[in-house]
């Protein structure tokens, strides 16, 4: 195994003898670091034009830059932070930060939470470069694919004087804002300016890919009732989902913001176990509707509809996947804390250790298991059990199946091996009948983009497998015997792990997996060998593909894919094309800099921003449109120029016992080797 070993770093005493004769350089020294500046959430406006980062110290205030790429110029803001572009790259909406020596000197006296200094909003328009400040936001929402609106929370207003007279004491006051009350929220059209006010707001959301907000309200205690609304962008007008006073939990759109589900606790007495209920809410509709209550026939006795869980939609929005989870057992509140008697038991056959259980008693707590609420017939199955507890979604949970596990039967044995085996089932999102994969299966098992395969590397094997989810069939994929799929340098004293899945192809026709340095086509249904579509080992160069676009589950067969390559011998680093259709590889970058592993693209134009770095150059963003050809962005450390760096050279020996090692020679600047340093 070649190994990373930093053989030389000269002390600073030794900076200073040796870099005597060129005065005009500084030294660096720890008391420079806080200052030196990072580039923190770079990010590139769908038409490719602007590119947004913070430049933060390690200590201190920060700034926020919005470049132009068409002038080359750009605009600064003091202490900006958590910038988003608009879908239509028209605005930039941030924060800006109170001073940071302010905020910490007034925390340092114990200033309450509600009199420290607040956040302000900036909503900058590109076009115009008229910017506008809105004082006193504690959260803002700007849809990242539909533009035109902008949701914005305001801090609870501070309560004014009371300046009742005495005679109209008993009247009843006015409702205050606050954290438990809610505070205003503000929906904006970000063309016109022009804005819609929501009170006593607590939550608030956006769709997805519908122009549509959704808030919960604990109401103004007069004409506008508690509850849960929408504000339709497209109509510019909100109305009403449910209304009635309540403990709203986990509201939630499908993509188009055309179906809404939330959990609800409605009920008004101190009941210890809260009984909450699922509702359900489709455009046109007058009200939600409850959908499942802790009443319902398809849960197990004794469960309650669970309001710790995720409630997500699937991609196609004809499913909802909820939570229940058994009845908690409650502590007897009538005993005094030393009247309880407090044991902890352990056996040598117990399958979670007590440590572990001691450090999952909140997870626990809160563990809840998936079920499936069908939209068109309203029909709802407990997917997850307490035998089959974990699931995984199958194509974005638009598939008739979800993958269940169960490592439960192997808790003791993994007290002392390093294997996660686990059980693996397909259940079926109509019956909830499971379907056993395989059992006592050791790694990590997943479904293909059209979950037509469930797929995993055995680390006890050393291959890959796939289970064909029609035929019912599990076949082995690679054996080791045209290349090692394992870690060929694992130097512990455990099976080797794989080098990974790339990507799958579309259809769901072959998996792209790894070796040390090759790019393989495997065929899931295990009827063709697997088929190397690089040629990285000829000359030791790793070659690595690179996911542009976060949101793509895979590749379409015909595609120029990017990757990166890395040669071993001389550490070189860079960018080129693979093009799966002639399985060729063009070169876009390569040579004496560390480049980023994972480029930014912008989503309707052809832009990147990167960046490239070595020992003497700072890793500044840089705006492309080829990947070969750039400008640089940022400026991030111009005061790096007047220090003394010195210089960093690869440098290889053999050790001891024969093995070639690999090594870095780090030399303060003007060295002289000819010299004698002690």
């Amino acid at each position: 195994m070649y190994k990373w070993l930093l053989t030389l770093m000269l002390g600073m005493s030794v900076l200073l003898s040796i870099n005597a004769q060129s005065p005009a350089k500084k030294i660096l020294d720890h008391s420079e670091f806080d200052t030196w500046k990072e580039i923190q959430q770079p990010q590139i406006s769908n038409d490719g034009r602007w590119v947004v980062y913070e430049l933060n110290p390690d200590i201190g205030d920060g700034k926020l830059f919005i470049y132009d790429g068409n002038t080359g110029k750009d605009r600064s803001f003091n202490r900006g932070k958590g910038a988003k572009i608009s879908a239509d790259s028209r605005f930039v909406v941030f924060s800006i930060k109170p001073f940071d020596d302010t905020l910490k000197a007034q925390r340092r006296r114990k200033v309450k939470r509600e009199d420290l200094p607040k956040d302000t909003l900036a909503i900058l328009d590109l076009n115009s470069g008229n910017l506008t400040k809105i004082a006193d936001v504690q959260s803002f929402q700007l849809p990242a694919k539909w533009s035109g609106w902008l949701a914005y929370l305001k801090e609870p207003a501070e309560a004014k004087a009371d300046t009742t007279k005495k005679e109209d004491a008993k009247a009843k006051k006015a409702k205050k804002e606050s954290r438990e009350n809610g505070s205003t929220l503000v929906v904006r059209n970000l063309s016109n300016g022009q804005e819609t006010s929501v009170a006593f707001v607590k939550s608030y959301a956006h769709a997805e890919e519908g122009s549509k907000f959704t808030l919960v309200s604990t109401g103004d205690d007069a004409d506008f009732k508690p509850g849960v609304y929408v504000f339709d962008g497209a109509k510019g007008a909100l109305q009403t989902v449910f209304n009635q006073k309540g403990d709203y939990k986990n509201t939630v759109f499908d993509k188009k913001g055309t179906q809404l589900d939330f959990i609800d606790d409605l009920d008004t007495t101190k009941m210890r176990v809260r009984p909450f209920g699922l509702y359900h809410w489709q455009e046109g509709q007058a009200s939600a509707k409850l959908m499942a209550d802790d009443d319902s026939n398809f849960l197990p006795k004794g469960w309650r509809i669970s309001e710790n869980a995720n409630v997500r939609f699937s991609e196609d929005a004809s499913k909802l996947y909820f939570g229940s989870a058994p009845q908690p057992i409650l502590q007897d509140t009538s005993l005094l804390d030393e009247e309880i008697v407090k044991v902890e038991v352990w056996a040598y056959n117990d399958p979670v250790m007590p440590t572990v259980q001691n450090n999952r008693v909140e997870q626990e707590k809160k563990r809840s298991y998936e079920c499936v609420l069908h939209v068109a017939d309203g029909k709802i199955v407990q997917l997850a059990t307490e035998d089959i507890p974990e699931i995984q979604l199958g194509n974005e949970g638009n598939a008739a199946f979800v993958l269940g596990y169960n490592d439960r039967p192997y808790g003791v044995e993994r007290t002392w091996e390093s294997w996660n085996k686990r059980d693996v089932y397909l259940i079926d999102t109509q019956t909830g009948q499971p379907k056993l994969v395989g059992k006592g299966i050791d790694g990590f098992t997943s479904l293909s983009p059209n979950a037509k395969y469930v797929s995993w590397y055995s680390e006890p094997d050393t291959a890959w497998f796939a289970y064909n989810v029609e035929k019912g069939t599990t076949k082995q994929l690679t054996n080791n015997n045209i290349t090692k799929f394992y870690n060929e340098l694992n130097d512990t004293p455990d099976e080797p792990n794989a080098y990974g899945l790339a990507a799958w192809l579309q259809y769901d026709e072959a998996m792209l997996i790894y070796d040390r340095y090759d790019i393989w086509r495997v065929y899931p249904d295990g009827d063709s060998e697997p088929v190397k579509l690089t040629n990285g080992r000829a000359k030791k160069h790793r070659i690595r593909y690179i996911r542009t676009d976060n949101e793509s589950r895979f590749i379409e067969l015909a595609e120029k894919i990017l990757v990166s390559i890395f040669e071993e011998p001389t550490k070189k680093d860079g960018y080129a094309w693979f093009d799966l259709s002639y399985n060729s590889l063009s070169q876009l970058q390569f040579g004496e800099y560390s480049f980023a592993n994972q480029p930014i693209r912008a989503k309707d134009a052809e832009k990147w921003i990167f960046t490239r770095e070595n020992f003497q150059v700072f890793p500044d963003l840089l705006d492309s449109s080829d990947l070969k050809t750039f400008k640089q962005v940022s400026n991030a450390r111009p005061q790096q120029k007047d220090y003394r760096l010195g210089t960093a050279e690869l440098f290889q020996w053999t050790s001891l016992d024969g093995e070639q090692l690999d090594g870095v020679l780090v030399k303060p600047e003007n060295f002289d080797p000819k010299k004698n340093i002690r």
